[in-house]
């Protein structure tokens, strides 16, 4: 009997990661990326505890001290005033005795090719931009364009959307809805190590926190890079994107509260607008059976993330 067919739409971090463990159980996998390349977009990221414990099963986790950095404390909470710690969470080996695991911050691109070369080469697919999905009694059919134009058919017996915020598949799952805009932006840009400050460069997620803003930093890439962002009203800013060119003044005009301070060092920032999705009720649709245990999996999941949440309001 063949194995089951998987299409993932999207060659992001959950894609990849969804193709890791499918092949592990044994199914046909391919991956699907729009891109004709992987680039270097993103900064910054935390893999915590409930993420380095999967890459454990699948052999990967002894490698992440290549390119991550692994968290002495996280949520560092600083008063924009003057630097006070208003709280701060141990990480180390007490994470690894309350988690399992530890934490790490890594560089988005670093953990998205760390995951992309645990696949073999011919599982993803670029080029492949995905223009519609229908269904049949025996699974899907994908429709993909190329650059180029080049139009091709995939047949699966399930397709998976990790194809972000603007996904095709999500529209065939549940009912279009467009993204809330926040109303906020986030500054975003990498500094050499060997140009930052001594606490810059401490294994800790550092946060700063004014009114209505906030300033992120923490060390990536084995410690030769400090990630920073910095949350602000965006103003009239409407631009959706996650490469746009920002300017230190606009932050500094921005910043009102006075954690505009806090930048010192020169970078090309990065200006993306941040906006939440609504929460989806319904994560698949048709050929239930298929998708009963990932659908309960979720439910479980869901219930967890909202005890988690409540215990977090009673801590502070």
């Amino acid at each position: 009997m063949a194995p089951t067919k998987i299409a993932i739409v999207g060659a992001g971090l959950g894609g990849l990661a969804a193709a890791l463990f499918l092949r592990r159980a044994g199914l046909d996998v391919a991956v699907y990326e729009q891109s004709t390349a992987f680039q270097e977009i993103g900064a910054g990221i935390v893999v915590p505890p409930n993420m380095v414990r999967p890459l454990r099963r699948l052999g990967l986790a002894k490698t992440l001290d290549e390119f991550a950095v692994r968290l002495e404390f996280a949520w560092e909470f600083r008063r924009w005033q003057d630097g006070r710690v208003i709280s701060t969470t141990p990480m180390g080996e007490r994470c690894e005795l309350m988690y399992g695991a530890p934490c790490y911050v890594a560089h988005r691109a670093d953990l998205r090719e760390f995951l992309r070369s645990a696949l073999p080469e011919e599982t993803v697919r670029l080029d492949h931009r995905c223009s519609g999905v229908t269904q049949s009694r025996k699974g899907v059919v994908l429709e993909f364009v190329s650059a180029s134009g080049r139009m091709l058919h995939v047949e699966a017996d399930a397709a998976i959307g990790a194809d972000g915020i603007h996904s095709n598949i999500r529209d065939s799952v549940t009912t279009q809805e467009e993204p809330r805009f926040s109303g906020l932006c986030a500054f975003r840009c990498l500094v050499p190590a060997d140009r930052a400050p001594e606490m810059a460069r401490r294994p800790v997620h550092t946060l700063w926190l004014g009114p209505g803003r906030h300033f992120v930093h923490y060390p990536i890439s084995a410690g030769r890079l400090i990630n920073i962002v910095a949350i602000a009203p965006a103003g009239d800013w409407r631009s959706e994107s996650w490469t746009a060119d920002g300017r230190f003044r606009t932050w500094r005009a921005s910043s009102d509260s006075g954690t505009g301070g806090c930048i010192s060092l020169s970078c090309r920032p990065r200006r993306p607008n941040v906006g939440p999705s609504s929460i989806e009720r319904r994560w698949s649709n048709g050929r239930p059976d298929a998708f009963r245990c990932l659908e309960t999996r979720r439910m479980r999941c869901c219930r967890f993330l909202r005890k988690a949440r409540r215990s977090a309001w009673r801590t502070l």
